[in-house]
């Protein structure tokens, strides 16, 4: 699947079009602009994350390892798809933090297993760490512009890597 499609079938996303089109302080996003955001970045981290699973399963992890692995990332690329068009916010926001969670989980958990991790591994995930905080806020409806330059910078850098994925 490519990225184009992955990041349509994370619903479009206008999630909450009337809770965005409420909030004044937009500034130069509107409701499209934020919402196609949210739906890259969203399929940025699916991407990802299907992209890292594959090759962790390649690094010969402990079994128990591989599958604990696997399952949080499956867990996450689930909760991804489940972020649907329309979706209100007070259902979005909890999903999205369970992905946070999941994402920050997932470098813990190669580091106990014991093997090599591979630079690229390591900067995809770091990546998508940096990424979920900005689609947090774009679901709570908060605007990039409250971001500093150096977040920015941070955010930018983070949706290269994962473009390249």
């Amino acid at each position: 699947m490519n990225r184009r499609k992955l990041g349509l079938s994370c619903g479009g996303l206008a999630l909450a079009a009337a809770g965005l089109a409420g909030c004044k302080t937009l500034s130069s996003f509107n409701v499209a602009t934020v919402s196609q955001a949210v739906v890259t970045d969203l399929g940025y981290l699916k991407n990802g994350l299907s992209v890292i699973v594959g090759v962790v399963q390649a690094l010969g992890l402990p079994v128990d390892k591989a599958v604990a692995f696997t399952d949080k990332a499956q867990t996450a690329i689930a909760l991804i798809s489940s972020i649907a068009t329309g979706m209100l916010q007070s259902s979005a926001l909890p999903i999205v933090e369970q992905i946070r969670s999941l994402l920050n989980s997932l470098l813990p958990a190669l580091q106990t297993a014991g093997v090599a991790i591979p630079p690229f591994i390591n900067q995809v995930i770091q990546a998508m760490i940096v990424l979920a905080p900005a689609i947090y806020q774009a679901v709570g409806i908060l605007t990039a512009a409250s971001a500093t330059p150096a977040q920015a910078e941070n955010l930018q850098a983070a949706r290269q890597v994962l473009s390249g994925v």
